[in-house]
């Protein structure tokens, strides 16, 4: 391969990883309103968990 095609191919991948990379951010930010949105619902939110 050369060195252009080689930079080329770099480039491809870290874009598809930078793509992975902000899903997996969005899904970890909504999984963390809906722990949030549960909590509040079931009157925990805010409270400290319990310490054993």
């Amino acid at each position: 391969m050369n060195r252009l095609a080689s930079k080329e191919e770099e480039y491809r991948i870290s874009r598809k990883l930078a793509e992975y990379i902000d899903m997996l951010e969005t899904y970890l930010i909504e999984m963390d309103e809906r722990v949030a949105s549960l909590e509040t619902m079931l009157g925990l939110r805010g409270l400290e968990p319990p310490q054993y």
